[in-house]
């Protein structure tokens, strides 16, 4: 994996993206990190054999220190896992509550998501300097990759952040032309990765009115900025949440280099939990680049599964040249130069064979497990749905009616929905008689977890017709045929009067 070098400057806050052997102190979160920081970079100026002192490149040039000749990053990686090499990995990651086996899990405060942890600074980078800011030509000609789509907000979108604490300055309008130039050069890579195989593959972002990429300026508290899942936590808190977003979060520290959360999970087609969101990945000033963003964003979409042919074991692959492929933790593997590093230094999937390609051979690895190239969020995926699921069955709804003695009855209403589509909420209603539409339903409530149920104590007496509307993550919903039950209430004894 190789990045492309942008001048160091100033001194902020940095690390790279995970912690080194330190998962599970979430309550110091922001001091483990500092110490992972450090420990990164002394563990890759050993590799690198420094002694102190940084290299300085200007934006734009190339440099390919970051390996030797044998393909072996000279960074390394800390967190990681080895999961079975045989079959899919579903029963580790199923999306919600989801078990992320040997990876990092996330705490309470974000409910659910899973990180190999953080990636290494490559040389050329120091996270405890920021970037220099593009030049106004360079941010333009990378940020031109982009092009529009629909109407830049509905649909699966990656959508840009710049976070910074409440202490730092904001440096928004003096780096934004920079980060659509950055995003640009992801992209890029994207578009030319999916070339090599014949199709056509882009990022779909959330766009203004000029089919840029929109920025939003999100401020956190100082006490979060410093890890990656607290910042996650707060920026979520404050509605990045949703489940057709993928946030790629330039942030104004110098805690981290990179981070970006996955799920384990290698099963086909568009039920995988890496098909929806929300999703997070993490910059730092220390290593805004195209390529950082790229190696990230791809970590969102799926890439790469320990199940790959050529997996590195920690989420990373060894089929060297590749943007995704580095030896890491936990085994650090030998490295394997497959492929030219003039033709694959920045693209994706050396062979096409691990994570990425528009056109698998028949009953080859991609074929029958995740193929990121298939991921709803990117232009040009046709496999799955991105608009409304009209080929799918509505609700089916169930009654079931328990009597008590001594207390009112109660209805269980239930309702079940085609297991092929991802539902983000099931809510139900009620009608007087024979008939009900949703519009003139009564809520009964909302379940967002299968199976979806609600409950209703049945007081009196009458026919009754139930109703479940499927709100799909797309934002479409389905109704159910309504499902009518009669119901004679038990009659309450009178009391004497005295």
């Amino acid at each position: 994996m190789r990045y492309r070098m942008t001048p160091l400057l100033n001194s902020l806050i940095v690390v790279s993206l995970g912690f080194s052997g330190l998962v599970g102190a979430w309550p110091q979160m922001s001091a483990v990190a500092k110490k992972a920081s450090h420990a990164e970079q002394q563990h890759r100026d050993h590799h690198q054999g420094k002694n102190g002192g940084h290299e300085h490149q200007q934006a734009g040039e190339h440099k390919r220190s970051d390996k030797d000749d044998t393909g072996k990053r000279t960074g390394q990686n800390h967190r990681g896992t080895q999961d079975d090499k045989g079959g899919h990995v579903t029963s580790k990651s199923t999306h919600g509550n989801t078990p992320c086996g040997d990876l990092e899990q996330a705490p309470q405060s974000v409910s659910d998501g899973c990180s190999h942890g953080p990636d290494p600074a490559p040389p050329g980078f120091d996270v405890d300097r920021s970037v220099r800011p593009l030049s106004a030509q360079s941010a333009r000609v990378q940020a031109a990759a982009i092009s529009c789509d629909g109407d830049g907000q509905s649909g699966f979108r990656v959508q840009v952040l710049y976070v910074r604490s409440t202490e730092v300055a904001s440096r928004y309008s003096q780096f934004l032309p920079s980060f659509r130039g950055w995003v640009g050069d992801a992209d890029d890579i994207f578009q030319a990765s999916a070339a090599e195989t014949g199709g056509s593959r882009s990022l779909r972002f959330v766009q203004d009115a000029t089919c840029q990429p929109s920025v939003t300026e999100v401020v956190v508290s100082p006490s979060t900025i410093g890890d990656f899942w607290n910042t996650v936590a707060d920026v979520k808190a404050q509605g990045f949440n949703r489940t057709d977003r993928i946030y790629l979060m330039f942030t104004d520290a110098t805690a981290l280099c990179g981070y970006g959360s996955l799920w384990p999970d290698d099963q086909p087609g568009a039920n995988n939990p890496n098909n929806q969101g929300p999703s997070y990945s993490r910059v730092d000033a220390g290593c805004w680049s195209g390529d950082l963003v790229a190696h990230e964003l791809m970590h969102n979409l799926g890439g790469v599964q320990n199940s790959s042919p050529h997996a590195s074991g920690g989420f990373h692959c060894i089929d060297e040249f590749d943007v995704m492929c580095y030896s890491d933790y936990p085994s650090y593997p030998a490295m394997q130069v497959a492929c030219s590093a003039d033709q694959q230094d920045e693209r994706f999937d050396c062979g096409h064979d691990d994570y990425f390609s528009t056109s698998p051979v028949a009953g080859s690895y991609l074929a029958t497990h995740w193929n990121t190239a298939n991921n709803r969020f990117l232009v040009g995926a046709s496999d799955v749905p991105t608009n409304a699921p009209t080929t799918v069955s509505p609700p089916q709804v169930g009654v079931e009616t328990k009597k008590h003695k001594s207390s009112t009855p109660t209805a269980t209403i239930s309702a079940t929905v085609d297991a092929s589509v991802d539902v983000q909420a099931m809510s139900f209603g009620v009608c007087n008689g024979a008939s009900c539409s949703w519009d003139t339903a009564r809520p009964l409530g909302e379940a967002s977890v299968s199976p979806y149920s609600v409950q209703w104590k049945m007081a009196r007496s009458g026919t009754f017709s139930f109703l479940a509307q499927a709100t799909y993550v797309d934002g479409t919903t389905a109704v159910s045929q309504p499902l009518s039950i009669s119901h004679k209430a038990k009659k309450s004894k009178s009391k004497p009067r005295h």
